[in-house]
Parts: C-alpha cells; structure tokens; sequence
C-alpha cells in the first residue's frame, strides 16, 4: 500500500524479551523472528497498512483507516498466540505458555495514535513520519506489556467500538516524555481477553511530584539524551543545566525527570528554587517537595540531609540556583557527601562550583541561517520546519493563541527569519509567537529592531521575569558584580563570538585578568564557549547585547582597541594567504568575518580590514556585498591604498558580470598605483578584462609590460598565472604551457597553496584544449581537493564544473550532470551568477543528451534569466540559443524563431556580429522560419550568414566546431 497522508493512525509494535532470546538462543532465535515479520507482513498487507521502517524486532506502521489500524493489532496478537513457534522459544519464561493458555509464543506490545503527522520525502522515494503524533504514538507503545495492544482516544474514537473485542478502559495516563495526559483503552480479541497484565508503564504509576505541564515539549532530543545519559552514570552525581534566563532550563529538566522515572526506585522530584535566598530556604524547598513536614527545632539542612540517606535511590531537581549558588556548598554538596543514593539535576545561570558537579551547557534551539530572501516549495518548508526545533516551537505556541495560524509559502520565510533573529531563544520565540493575535509574521520580523517592547506576555500566571524578554536579562544582570558589568558591557563590542587572546587586548579589566573575568561571565551564562579546533571561542547572545546596549553605551575605548585589533590581525592573515598557512588563515577571516565588519564600519580607513574581507567572500561568498565595501573603503583610503582598492573593486565587479564598471575601476588602479608592485597588480587585472572582451593582442602587451617590473618570484608567477589564459585563447598552446608550469613550480616553492591549485586548474584546461582528456580530468580533480582543503568555494566549483566539462565530453552524463549540480550548487553559496548560470546551461546540455528535452529546456531557461539579470548578456544569450536550437529540434519553431531573433540582436547591439554565437543565432533563425514554412524568408537569412562567412572567413578563421557545422548546415539548406 502507498504511504498514507492527512489523518493517519501510527502503530508501533515489538517484541518483549527479545534481547534475552537473542542472548540465550543466539542464531537460533532467527527462525523465531523471520516468522513474527511474515506474520505482521501479511496482516499489514491484508488491512492496507503501510510498512514505514523496521528496527530490530520493532515494526512502525501506518494506516489511512484507524479501524483498519485496531483490526490490523488485534489480528496480529491472534495470529502470534496461534502460531506454531519452536520449542526452545517457547521454554523461554518471555515466550512460555500461561496456565489459563491466555498466553502462548511471541508477546508482542502493540500502541497506536491517530493524527495529523508531518510526512517527509525520503531520497529513495520512501517516505517517513515525524513530529508530536508518531511521539505520542510511541510512548502509547512504550506503556504496553508483552500481548497487549494499547489505543489512544483519538484513535478510539475514529475506529468506533471494534467488532469481536474485547475492550478494557484504563482512564488517563500521564505518558513518559508528554506533558498531555492521554486516556488509553486495551483492545483484545475476544479469544484472548483472559489476558491478565501488570499497570501499565506510564508516570501515574511513578513515585513523582513533577508537576503537569500545560504546553507540549518541542525538539531538544540530543540534549535529552546527553543529560540522562549522565544522569544514568553511577559516576555522576550532579549535573547543571547551564544556560542564560529564557533557554528552557526548567521545560529540559522536567522532560529528563520524565525520562528517568523508571531508573531510579525513589522517584523524581522537583524543589522550585526562585523564592530561595538561602541555604536554610533551599532546604524548605526541598523538604516541600519531598513531602516532609519541618519542625522549628531543627536544622532544616539536617533534616533532609537525613531523610535522603533513608530514601531509596532518587533524582532530585534543583530548579532556579543562580541566586543562591552561594548556599550550595552547605546544601546540594553536603546532600551528596552524606548521601551515596543522591543524584541532583540543576538548573542554573551560574555554576554551582561544587565538587563532582558537571556542566551541561544548555544551547538555544536549533535555528536556521539569516534567509536571503528566496522563496521555497511546501515540501522545503515542511523540511526544513521538522530540522530546526525552534521553527516547530513558534508554529505551536502560534496555534495556541491563534487555532486558524498555519505554516504557509507565504509565512515560512518570515518565521524562519524571526527565529534566526531570535537565535532560538525559546522565551523569545514563544513571546514572539503570542504577537500572532495582532500581527502578521512579517510585521513581528519586521519590529524584532525593538525586541524589548516587542516581546512581552500579559499572561498572570507567569513571574516578572517570565514575562518579558528584558526581565529574564535583568534577573541574572543583577547578581552580577560591578566589574564583571563592566567587562560585559565591553564584551559586546565583539560580533560572532571572540578568542580569549582578543578579549585580553582589548577588554579593560582594571587590576583583574580579563581572562578570570570572562571566565566568570562564561560560568554565569552572559558568554557561551565552544571548542574551534585547539582554540575556545566565547560568543554573545544578540538579546543580551541590546540589552547591554539599553544601559549604556560600549566604551570608546573598547571600540577604538577592537578596531585596531582586527585591523591588525587582518592584514597578518591576508598576508598569510599566499602561503602554506593559508587554510589556517582563511579559517581565521572566516571566523572573524563579523568582527571585521564591526571594525570596518568604526574604522573605514582600515584598508587591509576592507581588503581582508573581499578576499573572504571571493573565496566563499557572497560576492555582491564586496562592491560596497570596497568602494566605501576607497572613498576614506589613503593616496598609497587607494590603486590596491582599486584592483579588488575591478575583480569584484567582473565576478557580478559588470565588465565596463571593472575595466574602468582596473584602469583607475593603473593611473593610481604608487608604485611598480601595486602597479603590476593593475596591470594584470586590466589585462584579465581585455582578455574577457576579446582583446587578446591588448591584454598579451600589458602582460608583457608587468612582467617587466616583477621583482620577486612571488610577482613572476602571477604574471605567468595570468598571461597562460592569454596565450591559450591566441592558440600559443606551447608559451602557455610554458606559463603555467613555471607559475606552478615558482608557486610550490614558496608554499603558496592557492597559486598551486589555480595553476594545476589552468594546466587541465589546456590540457582540454589539446585533448589530453586524462591529464585534464586529473588536473581538475587535484584542483579541487586543493581548493576544498582551502575551504575557498569559488574555485572549487570552478573546478567542479570544468570536471562535468571532460565527462560530458566523453559521453558520460550522469557523472557530468553531478558535477555541475555539485558546482552550481557551490556557485549559488558564494552567490556568483555566472558560475550558477555556467553550470545550469552545462546541466541542460548533459540533459538534452539523455533525452531528457524538458528538464534541459528548463536549465537552459534558468541560466538565461540568472545570467541576465546579472548582466551577462553574452552568457545569457548563449544559454537563449541553446534553448532556441533545442526547441526547434522539438518542432516548437515560433518559439524557437523568437529567441533567435533576439539572440541575433543582442549580439549586434554588443557590437559581435560575425562572432560564433552570431552565427549560430543565424543558423537557428533559419531552421525555425524554415520549419514555419516561410522558405524564403530562411534562404534570406541563410543567404546573409554565408556571404558573412565568405567575406569574413567565419568557417576557416574559427576553431569552434559548432561555428563550422552551422555554416554547413545552411549551405545545405540553401542548396
């Protein structure tokens, strides 16, 4: 049967006691399991139920028809009790027949639940189900014993009163891991309703005074698991949930106390911390929530010191420490000491610092990166709402204010950028999400510039700090010493986080070390830490930097030093680009990417900050933002700088595809450069221009003239490096090859891992000018490797694309089809056009040869829009062509007449008639009017493209194949 959609009813189903037979009987419980799976095969299939995964001896099944759900169980316990199972299966106590003959074989549980389940697409066409439904459905599962089938009461209530059952009321249960109670109802076949079981598992059977939650529990299924997974450590006696106010500290612990009920044969519970202020209330709380009674003669810490070491085993969850961490000592770490059964949860802005205590930082929940602006399927959005737990949450406590609030094509962008914005804070989120009664998403994304105001409940039951975003800031900041104050407000000069070795340049801690004092702010959740390689990374959330803000502002002299400090530190790492430290040094920009920006808009005149970001987003994106640094840069540079802006800005303009504005900024360097290195650079960069016009005589003399100023081997090789392309285009083969190699040896001597890899690129092109298709593809793939270690995207996917190139010449297209998506796939990264519109036209050409002429017409459509819109038009044009021919060889001949006729004038407009790809647009207008029937209009055009290519020398004069077939092809047609 096909997945069902809409409403579904998800069963779960496995065996009890299978790991002891697989313990036990070892291979031999094989046969046993292969036919328990026919068994449940069959049934699935005789009630349409749709076989979704197996794991083990665990089935997950889902039904369109919940009846067919209920019939689908019963008749599978049935079906075990009647099957004929081996004896030394049966002799197991899991698998031995009862007395009363209820029970015989296999047991299998059996829980099921209906609802609405988000559907996901699966790479191999299947499909999966996730979200709140499939978790309640499971832990409905969880409950059952062994030849027991358990129902929701949605499920109940849509399979109506199963025929020939048995059905046995169990009331309301609190499910482990679910806030909402679920009543549950077991349904037997009649045959089998002898069948007697023990309470089932859920938490009202649990030793407990975890309270009820109101709202549902969203995402957060790896912190779940690292916590309890500590917990359940007999060498962990205390864990603290560590996180700044608003992170869902409390909401984890009560869901890990869920989790845990069953390990720990005296209960869970939870003392509420918030009123405490000192160790005599800590132990009043903890008394309360233990249910002891206090009398006024005793030391209330003694008394619940003596009444844990009589309890059996218990986790106890400490909630809201940070005001009195200082009571902690003389309370939780005393508990343990005297207490061997004690395990605590903690939940605290601040370290408790107590022996044995470990540290869980909390994060905020997964949210997605700032959005640029496209627009996604229904499908994507569905994707990407089940991958950022954050998405899932506002959409929730969206529907609990607005019943009739959806995730739609229209809202998903918005609500994505609003939990980006809010970095997955969950108090935010959810105060966010409570605006959806008077606003649209897009007016709340919009207005997150004022977050404080914006983000307010009017809810009575919640504290002052709980109410509003500011107030859960504030309730930490308070606690905070004066200096540790200060230090935090000139934290929030940094942007993405800092080093330690940064904060310590440019953090003022008067006569403390900055680096206690960002350790203290990083134990009392204001900083986060995280490992990057062998180096510690702090970073800040935004909310608390605006928070910080509203007090004052940051320090002159913390703006001025962290200016200066990246200033610095970028001109070292650019420099460090052209060498074997590269990698390191582009990883550097790339972390400081946000900082650097920070410092450029203090500091405009810092020109290696400027230079060392366009350098960045070269390498990985995007590309258009360059432009503006770079000339803003240039409008406060010294005279000295000034050419080497320049020379950037020429770079940046040609990677958008405006090649006027580049061959004006490269000019600009030359007649600004103060001196012969800076003036080489120039050189170079306008000769690159020439030679993408077509100039190749003009920009071969520049390049002649720079080498004549190279000084150093550095300044050799980059000429070379760019000369090589020059004399290939001019069919020097040999003087190219000759560049390139010698460029590549000078660069490998001095380590420059970038120089390498461009080199070994242009060898491989040249060797695919000369058919050497081998030494190309393999020259290609070092390319790349090299590049992916750099991390630098753009010339990656040059390299991916020159790759799909050799396969799609040698007839093998779906290794070309891979490498071009791969490619384009990177281009659109770092945001280049003509790389996105270079490798869809490619795609579309491996695609025509497949067969596959819709999907090919489409890529070829794609290119041209992306290429125009960039300004390519050249590009465009061609990828327009290549739609036009492939249309007329689908008989689709106006449209094909249309897009060479425009073709044709573009060519014209940009001064490149007689060029190939005017000659093509002439060949494809003829076949077009021709199969139109206008005969004589065809041999007009015809006529005119061959008296072109006899006057001009079109077919001899030209290298390019497709050039030469044209002009046959219309020779042809007019004789």
């Amino acid at each position: 049967m096909s997945a069902p959609s809409g409403t579904v009813t998800i069963v779960f189903t496995d065996i009890q006691g299978s790991t002891e037979l697989w313990e036990k009987l070892g291979h031999a419980f094989r046969t046993s399991l292969e036919l328990h799976n026919r068994i449940v095969r069959e049934l699935l299939a005789a009630h349409d139920g749709h076989e979704v995964k197996t794991e083990g001896d665990a089935f997950m099944a889902a039904f369109g028809d919940a009846a067919a759900a209920v019939e689908f169980a019963t008749g599978l316990q049935q079906a075990l009790h009647e099957a004929e199972w081996p004896a030394d299966v049966t002799a197991h106590p899991s698998a031995q027949a009862s007395a009363d003959g209820a029970f015989k074989g296999l047991r299998v549980r059996i829980g099921m639940h209906t609802g609405e389940p988000i559907v996901q697409q699966l790479p191999d066409g299947g499909v999966d189900y996730f979200g709140p439904v499939v978790n309640r459905a499971a832990r409905v599962a969880s409950a059952a014993h062994g030849g027991q089938v358990l129902v929701s009461e949605a499920t109940f209530r849509l399979a109506g009163s199963p025929g020939d059952c048995a059905v046995t009321d169990l009331g309301e249960h609190r499910l482990k891991g679910l806030e909402q109670p679920e009543h549950l109802r077991q349904v037997l076949p009649r045959t089998l309703a002898a069948r007697s079981f023990a309470p089932i598992a859920t938490i009202s059977q649990a030793q407990t005074n975890l309270p009820a939650q109101l709202t549902s529990f969203i995402g957060r299924s790896e912190q779940i698991k690292g916590v309890s997974t500590l917990l359940r450590s007999q060498a962990t006696r205390l864990v603290t949930l560590l996180a700044p106010g608003g992170t869902g500290k409390t909401r984890l612990a009560l869901r890990v106390g869920e989790e845990l009920l069953g390990d720990f044969a005296g209960g869970v519970w939870f003392a509420e911390l918030t009123e405490a202020r000192d160790a005599t209330a800590v132990a009043q709380a903890v008394a309360r929530a233990l249910g002891v009674p206090l009398t006024t003669r005793e030391d209330p810490i003694v008394v619940v010191s003596r009444l844990l070491q009589m309890r059996k085993p218990l986790l106890l969850i400490l909630d809201n420490f940070e005001q009195v961490v200082g009571a902690a000592a003389e309370t939780v770490g005393r508990w343990l000491r005297e207490s061997p059964h004690l395990t605590c949860l903690a939940t605290s802005r601040f370290v408790l610092g107590v022996a044995g205590e470990r540290e869980f930082e909390l994060p905020p929940l997964s949210a997605p990166p700032r959005l640029d602006g496209t627009r996604h399927s229904t499908e994507k959005i569905l994707a990407r709402m089940s991958g950022y737990d954050s998405i899932q949450l506002f959409v929730e406590r969206a529907l609990d204010v607005q019943p009739s609030f959806a995730l739609t094509r229209d809202t998903a962008d918005d609500i994505a950028g609003i939990c980006a914005a809010l970095e997955g804070l969950p108090l935010a989120i959810e105060l966010a999400a409570a605006r959806v009664r008077v606003m649209k998403p897009a007016k709340i994304l919009q207005n997150l510039g004022k977050r404080f105001e914006l983000l307010k409940s009017s809810r009575r039951d919640l504290t002052e700090r709980q109410r509003t975003l500011e107030g859960a800031i504030e309730w930490s900041y308070e606690l905070l010493e004066p200096g540790e104050r200060e230090v935090l407000q000139q934290c929030a000069v940094f942007h993405g986080g800092f080093r330690l070795e940064a904060a310590e340049e440019i953090v003022n801690a008067g006569e403390s070390l900055a680096m206690d004092i960002v350790q203290s702010l990083r134990d009392k959740s204001f900083l986060s830490s995280y490992e990057q390689g062998d180096q510690v990374r702090f970073g800040m959330l935004e909310s608390v930097r605006e928070f910080l803000l509203r007090k004052g502002p940051i320090p002159a002299d913390a703006h001025s030093g962290h200016a200066d400090y990246f200033a610095r530190e970028a001109e070292r790492h650019r420099q460090a680009l052209e060498g074997a430290g590269a990698p390191d040094a582009l990883a550097w920009l790339a972390d400081e990417a946000e900082n650097l920006s920070a410092a450029f808009a203090y500091l405009p005149q810092a020109t290696h900050v400027s230079l060392a970001l366009n350098d960045l987003l070269r390498a990985r994106g995007p590309f258009a933002p360059r432009v503006e640094i770079l000339e803003k840069a240039f409008a406060h540079a010294e005279p000295a700088q000034q050419s080497a802006i320049k020379t950037a800005l020429s770079r940046a303009l040609q990677d958008l595809g405006q090649i006027d504005a580049s061959e004006h900024a490269a000019q600009d360097a030359m007649r600004l450069a103060p001196d012969d290195a800076a003036r080489l650079q120039a050189m170079c960069r306008a000769a690159t221009v020439k030679l993408i016009r077509g100039q190749h005589d003009d920009s071969l003399a520049l390049l002649n003239d720079a080498e004549s100023l190279a000084a150093t081997d550095a300044q050799r090789a980059f000429v070379m490096t760019c000369r090589g392309p020059v004399l290939r285009r001019l069919g020097l083969k040999d003087g190219a090859e000759r560049d390139f190699k010698e460029a590549l040896k000078l660069e490998q001597a001095r380590g420059n891992a970038a120089g390498v890899a461009i080199n070994t690129l242009n060898l491989g092109n040249l060797y695919r000018d000369t058919g050497r298709q081998d030494a190309a593809l393999e020259s290609y793939r070092r390319a790349e490797e090299a590049q992916r270690e750099l991390k630098n995207k753009s010339m990656a996917a040059l390299a991916a694309g020159n790759i799909g190139i050799v396969h799609l010449e040698q007839g093998q297209l779906k290794e070309a089809i891979e490498h071009f998506q791969r490619a384009q796939e990177l281009e659109r990264e770092v945001g280049n056009p003509e790389g996105i519109g270079f490798n869809l036209g490619n795609r579309g050409l491996a695609l025509q040869r497949q067969g596959e002429e819709a999907a090919a017409l489409e890529c070829f459509q794609e290119a041209e829009s992306v290429l125009r819109r960039a300004g390519s038009i050249v590009a465009a044009t061609t990828h327009a062509l290549n739609a036009a021919s492939l249309l007329g060889s689908m008989g689709r001949f106006e449209d094909s007449r249309r897009l060479a006729e425009i073709a044709r004038q573009d060519f014209e407009s940009l001064q490149m008639r007689h060029s190939p790809g005017w000659v093509v647009a002439m060949e494809t207008l003829a076949v077009a009017e021709a199969g139109l029937g206008r005969k004589d209009q065809s041999r007009v055009i015809a006529r005119e493209l061959l008296d072109a290519s006899a006057k001009h020398q079109l077919e001899s004069g030209n290298k390019n194949d497709r050039v030469t077939k044209a002009i046959r092809r219309v020779r042809e047609m007019g004789s």
